[in-house]
């Protein structure tokens, strides 16, 4: 399921031709405004852009008769205010020229952006530090929207720019995407019952340690003399460069409350946990699960506890099926926990931010 936000900006600048590598652009009276189309959004958790949220716009404007572009917007922080989505400073469109956008989120988070009117721009982030927290930062992308002058229309059909239905709205189409992964886990027992014995199984915690600092360029897709949008090529593998000589860092899971007696898959430990796209490394990047298992006995309808075992087992997180954590895929883990703490087993499969299913057996 694809997120899709709708950035409407009318955008226009006077500038004095007092500098040399200044345009000149004419204003129309239309000022700008912003709208974010939370119809379609599945961005955060509640499948909404909360309008208690900001992102950041960079945008550059080109006359018809220039040769070169002027910047219009610099990290400019876009808020919901009232009705509509605006800036802080008004800005218009032009009314001989077009103009490009690339926006981001969150704002605290500003990537390099090296921006070329031809369409081989790069977009940057450098020794980004992922935070280690539940609920931290969702870090997105947009797609470059190249060309426009004027905002899109409700009436305007998105597959034109290679969106998926009317817009519904007035505004320049902006799609934002993942630019890290995430990570969660089900658990299950594996072996509920053996004859007269039964188990229940805890899970104590679930711990990876894995590369939480790297960096990452994308380039632009190209451009037309169209309005349209510009995709970024993503890295090889779809994976960060981890900044050398960073340590790993522990991501710990923990939940005492779940009492596992069947194999029905649970969510453990509910949270959001975004991670550094990576490869995985047989020897490198581990997975520790410490759970306890409690061995009943049932006779002539009686149950009696007879044996408590805590097992901690440690093992490679890289498996065939799943070699890498991509840019924005969610992984899901489902751990099939065993009575007598047998190998861990991998069989995930994974979609770009939507729910993937893979097994882990103890």
């Amino acid at each position: 399921m694809k997120k899709f936000f709708l950035l409407a900006a009318m955008v226009g600048v006077a500038l004095t031709g007092c500098m040399k590598n200044e345009v000149y652009v004419p204003k129309s009276d239309t000022p700008i405004s912003f709208e974010v189309a939370n119809y379609v959004a599945q961005t955060r958790a509640s499948g909404e852009f909360s309008t208690t949220e900001t992102f950041g716009v960079n945008a550059w404007s080109r006359d018809a008769a220039a040769s070169s572009s002027v910047q219009m917007m610099t990290n400019e922080v876009v808020s919901h205010s009232g009705d509509k989505w605006t800036t802080a400073t008004t800005y218009y469109w032009p009314i001989n020229g077009t103009v490009d956008f690339i926006a981001y989120y969150p704002t605290s988070v500003v990537p390099e952006i090296d921006y070329d009117y031809n369409g081989a721009d790069t977009y940057t982030y450098e020794d980004y530090e992922v935070e280690t927290v539940a609920d931290g930062v969702d870090l997105m992308y947009a797609d470059k929207a190249i060309r426009f002058s004027a905002n899109n229309t409700a009436a305007d059909n998105g597959t034109e720019l290679g969106y998926d239905g009317a817009y519904g709205f007035e505004g320049v189409p902006t799609l934002f995407r993942h630019a890290l992964a995430k990570v969660n886990f089900k658990v299950k027992n594996g072996k509920s019952t053996d004859g007269v014995y039964s188990y229940d199984i805890k899970v104590n915690s679930i711990t990876l340690s894995v590369y939480n600092q790297g960096s990452v360029t994308l380039n632009n897709n190209g451009t037309t003399t169209a309005a349209s949008r510009g995709t970024w090529n993503l890295p090889t593998n779809n994976v960060w460069t981890p900044t050398a000589g960073s340590s790993k860092v522990e991501l710990t899971w923990t939940d005492s409350s779940i009492t596992l007696s069947d194999d029905t898959a649970v969510d453990y430990a509910t949270r959001t946990q975004y991670v550094l796209p990576q490869t995985l490394t047989t020897g490198d990047q581990k997975i520790k699960v410490n759970y306890t298992v409690t061995q009943y006995q049932t006779i002539s309808g009686t149950k009696t506890e007879i044996s408590e075992q805590t097992y901690e087992p440690i093992v490679d997180l890289r498996s065939d099926a799943l070699p890498r954590w991509e840019m924005n895929k969610n992984i899901t883990y489902t751990i099939s926990l065993s009575s007598i703490g047998t190998q861990i087993l991998f069989a995930p499969a994974v979609e770009e931010w939507e729910p993937a299913s893979g097994l882990v057996e103890f």
